[in-house]
Formats: structure tokens, C-alpha cells, sequence
């Protein structure tokens, strides 16, 4: 596997950690509770830290790191800015989308974890990753329990 496809594969991942950490910034600038700005200013900050460890393994194999994330996630903020407005007081449809964008950030670690093919640093990466990953992602998932 040479080093340029090692970098290509943790740009992937690279980017991936851009859109969550893009997501919890803006739930901390739409949420009406405190305490939902506070968790999510606390994994923008999470999520930022997994950015500069990526940024660092793909600069190890010479590849220039990813500066943003996905277009997947910038359609993803849009809808959740047209569903936050239509929420009026409510922060149930946020921790709605940012439950089922935790989930696509996730799905795209697994996938390069559970790649035989794909670089053993990008797996080890991507497999590192997952338990913060999941972790903040059942967290959430409770606080959409909330809203039932």
C-alpha cells in the first residue's frame, strides 16, 4: 500500500471528524438548553482533538490533510438550520440530526476499520476513534429519548 493511498483513506476519515465537529458547533449555536451548548461546545472540542490526530497521520505520509469536511455535511447543516427554525422552542429535531449524523461519521469509521484493504495505519486510526465515536453517539441517542 503506497503512502499516497494511506493519506487518500485518512482524508477520508479526515473528513468525516470535519463534518462532526462541524455538526456540534453548530448544535451548540442553535440549542435553546444550556446544558445540550455545553455537551455540544464539549464534543466540538472532542471532535476537533480527533481532527489534528488525523491531520498528524496524514502529514506523516507526506499527503497535504483535508480542510473541511464533506458535501454530505454541509447539506446535512442546511437541513438542520431548516428544521432548528421550524422547531421553534424545541431542541427535539436537533439532537434528531445530530443522531443520525453521528451515525454516518460512524458508519464511515467502520468502514475503514473493518477493511482488510484499506492502510493498517488508517484502520488503527479509524478503530482508535470509534469508542469516543460511539460513546458520544449513545449519549445523544439517550437525549433524543427525552423528547419521547
Amino acid at each position: 500500500m503506497s503512502d499516497a493511498n494511506a493519506g487518500e483513506v485518512l482524508n477520508e476519515l479526515l473528513r468525516s471528524a470535519h463534518d462532526s465537529a462541524d455538526g456540534y458547533r453548530q448544535g451548540m449555536s442553535l440549542a435553546r438548553n444550556p446544558a445540550f451548548q455545553t455537551l455540544f461546545r464539549d464534543r466540538a472540542e472532542e471532535r476537533e482533538a480527533l481532527v489534528q490526530a488525523i491531520e498528524a497521520e496524514v502529514k506523516s505520509f507526506g499527503a497535504d490533510p483535508a480542510q473541511e469536511g464533506t458535501m454530505s455535511g454541509e447539506v446535512n447543516r442546511l437541513v438542520t438550520l431548516g428544521r432548528n427554525a421550524l422547531a421553534r422552542d424545541s431542541d427535539k429535531g436537533l439532537i434528531a440530526d445530530l443522531v443520525r449524523r453521528g451515525a454516518l461519521v460512524i458508519r464511515n469509521f467502520e468502514a475503514v476499520s473493518n477493511d482488510s484493504s484499506a492502510p493498517e495505519q488508517a484502520r488503527k486510526a479509524a478503530a482508535d476513534a470509534l469508542e469516543k465515536l460511539t460513546a458520544g453517539q449513545r449519549e445523544l441517542e439517550g437525549l433524543g429519548e427525552q423528547f419521547r
